[in-house]
């Protein structure tokens, strides 16, 4: 999961700290909605990320990598 997480980590920080800065200067309902809206923003992608990386011997599995490079080889 963090190989997938690395090249992006750093827009996932610096959205949750402006929502954060956000909620801090202007504490209205408005901002706390575009906060959460942010966070669950967050929170739906590190799933997706963590679900691919149980996923993914399963994948290997069943895919037979070798025969499809065969294939994408021999098609012009």
């Amino acid at each position: 999961m963090m190989s997938l997480l690395a090249p992006v980590w750093w827009r996932y920080l610096l959205v949750v700290v402006l929502a954060a800065i956000a909620v801090l200067v202007l504490p209205t309902a408005l901002t706390y909605l575009a906060a959460g809206i942010i966070v669950g923003m967050v929170v739906r992608d590190l799933r997706r990320y963590r679900d691919l990386a149980l996923m993914w011997p399963i994948y290997e599995t069943i895919l037979e990598w070798d025969q499809i490079e065969v294939l994408l080889a021999d098609d012009p």
